[in-house]
């Protein structure tokens, strides 16, 4: 699979992730297989950006990563 579709469909996964409740156990729990996986590949980010803005709750924060992955691979895409 070439790159470009990879991270094509990569943001398309993030999109479509829901935007969750106020529990991030609750969210894990209730997440289809796949969307877990996805979403795992998401904690580092997260975790950087809660070390920052602590004071998010985890609907924010969990909006807040998934834009800044969207951005950070539409960086690369506009570079292939």
């Amino acid at each position: 699979m070439p790159a470009e579709d990879f991270l094509k469909g990569y943001m398309e996964g993030i999109s479509g992730l829901s935007q969750g409740g106020n529990s991030a156990a609750f969210y894990l729990a209730s997440m289809k297989a796949e969307d877990e996986a996805l979403f795992t590949t998401m904690l580092p980010a997260a975790a950087a950006i809660k070390r920052y803005k602590a004071g998010f709750n985890f609907q924010e924060l969990l909006a807040e990563t998934k834009n800044y992955c969207l951005k950070e691979i539409n960086k690369v895409l506009k570079l292939i």
